[in-house]
Order: structure tokens, then sequence, then C-alpha cells
């Protein structure tokens, strides 16, 4: 609760936070930033039925270089992302889901913004490979594959320049 995980690199997965056995952790109030990852989930990568709740995080300025997921990842787990600011994250070649990549599991996204990751025509911020299980409410998405609701809108947020 209100660190800054920031400049981690791993060849692996997960540059800043890698969770891969089953477990449940909160993860609030934090910056996650400039982390790097070989594979998937630059910022953080989530796998192996774990369980996470993701509360007031701003999460910019991560990338991998060979996978998907630049902010995060996420197979096989379950995951609550509310109030989150996912931005201007990379993943390999402007690949789908440069700031959100999610392979499976449950997934609830309310009062996001996932918006402006990776400059590119192609990018879509929000990827989510199997759509059925997957709540997205009251966000603000730059592009995705999924169908959103009425309460969801898709207008650039017009950050500051400020770090």
């Amino acid at each position: 609760d209100g660190f800054i995980i920031s400049d981690g690199s791993t060849t692996n997965e997960g540059g800043g936070i890698a969770i891969n056995s089953s477990c449940s952790i909160a993860v609030t109030h934090n910056t996650i930033k400039y982390n790097e990852a070989i594979s998937n989930g630059g910022g953080i990568y989530l796998d192996s039925s774990s369980s996470i709740v993701m509360e007031n995080n701003f999460i910019t300025n991560n990338q991998t270089y060979k996978g998907q997921g630049g902010g995060i990842f996420i197979s096989n787990s379950s995951s609550n992302i509310t109030n989150n600011t996912i931005s201007n994250n990379y993943s390999a070649n402007c690949a789908k889901g440069s700031g959100v990549y999610v392979d499976s599991g449950t997934i609830n996204i309310k009062n996001s913004i996932i918006w402006g990751n990776c400059d590119d025509y192609y990018n879509i911020d929000l990827y989510v490979v199997t759509p059925r299980a997957v709540t997205v409410t009251y966000s603000d998405i730059g592009s995705t594959n999924l169908s959103l609701d009425k309460t969801n809108i898709s207008k650039d947020p017009a950050f500051g320049d400020g770090d």
C-alpha cells in the first residue's frame, strides 16, 4: 500500500510484480512504472489460479519485448481492477493488449482508465481472448475487442505532462 514499484527488469514474466502460484493479493495505492519483461506482463503478471484486487494504482510506462500485456497480463486467474489508471504501456510490436491482456480468468474492471497504451494505430488497449468472464463498467477504455455497455466511455482523458 503506497509504494512505487519502478525500474524492475526480468528475462521472464512480470517486470514489476510477478504472481505465478495460487495465492491472493491486494495491490492498492501504488505507482507501478518503468518496469520491463522479456515475456508477458511488463508491469504486473498474474497466472496459475491467483486472485488479485487492484485499487487506486497508476500503472504506466511498463513494457514487454516479446510478449503481451505491457501494463498487466492475466491468465487463469481472477482480478478486480477498480479506480486504476493504466496508460502509456508498450507490448512487443504494439501487439494486442498493450495496457491489459487477459488470456483467461474472471475479470471485473470498474471506474478505471485504460488509455494511450502503445501509440500505434493498430494497438488495442484492453484485449481479452475469452470475453465471457470479463465485466467492464464505468470506465474509459481507449480501444478494446469487447462490446462495452453504455456505462463506459472512450474519450481521451487529456493527461497532463506530469510524471
